[in-house]
């Protein structure tokens, strides 16, 4: 199994995702999006874009327009709001 660490930097403050690949092509990543992890405050709170790295390395950014909607709705029935 293979691993890195996804950073996603916000206005605000930056949120580290240990991730980890589940199919032998490392094409499909997973990463455990508990209740208290503050990524789900950071989407649901920013309106403009992320700064992207992997393993530290800048990968460019992000859109989190409409990432506060998307989010709560395909959460909502795991996670409170």
């Amino acid at each position: 199994m293979h691993s890195l660490t996804l950073s996603l930097v916000f206005n605000g403050g930056i949120v580290n995702l240990p991730m980890r690949s589940v199919d032998v092509a490392r094409k499909m990543w997973v990463s455990d999006l508990a209740p208290a992890s503050p990524v789900l405050r950071m989407l649901t709170t920013q309106k403009d874009v992320a700064y992207l790295r992997i393993n530290q390395a800048s990968e460019g950014e992000v859109t989190v327009a409409g990432a506060s909607q998307a989010g709560r709705r395909a959460l909502s029935g795991c996670i409170r709001f």
